[in-house]
């Protein structure tokens, strides 16, 4: 039985059409996000990722809640900052300038309302945390070291912000 090798290489109108658009759909806005210096999802390059630091450190937010006595009480149970995922609500201060670079009334408004909603849990019975009667805020940073045993315990920490709740001292 023989073929003819010209009827293997031929496309059904199909075929070609199906081609032609996938060369529309990746390549058309791959050339164009290469010309412009874009991105555009699904194409992107996840510059994050491919960007190198320049000093070995990590730094990430820390929330303590205080309590009558002054003892520490981390808020890193997302039960105790509901709706808030801890990651997203760190994103978020960083977003509202936390670190008051330009402005950082807005994160002290988010502060101060994240320590009332606290409390107003607590009261409620939402969660069984203690009874906080300020909010601490800190920038804590690790510097990078192989074989380090004591990675969650920062090397720097940096009080950023304080808000108490009305009607406590300060």
């Amino acid at each position: 039985m023989a073929s003819d090798p010209g009827a293997m290489l031929s496309m059904s109108l199909t075929q070609r059409l199906c081609a032609y658009a996938a060369i529309l759909a990746f390549g058309v806005p791959s050339v164009l996000i290469a010309l412009t210096g874009g991105e555009v999802w699904p194409f992107l390059d996840y510059r994050m990722y491919a960007e190198t630091k320049l000093t070995p450190e990590v730094d990430w937010l820390a929330l303590v809640g205080r309590t009558n006595n002054g003892a520490p009480f981390p808020l890193d149970d997302e039960r105790y900052i509901v709706p808030f995922a801890h990651s997203e609500l760190l994103r978020a201060l960083y977003a509202l300038d936390i670190l008051g670079e330009t402005d950082a009334a807005p994160a002290r408004r988010a502060l101060r309302g994240l320590l009332a909603a606290y409390e107003r849990d607590r009261l409620s019975g939402e969660h069984h945390g203690p009874r906080l009667v300020s909010l601490e805020v800190y920038r804590v940073r690790w510097h990078a070291r192989p074989g380090v045993s004591h990675h969650m315990i920062p090397d720097t920490q940096q009080l950023l912000h304080a808000v108490n709740l009305p009607g406590t001292a300060p």
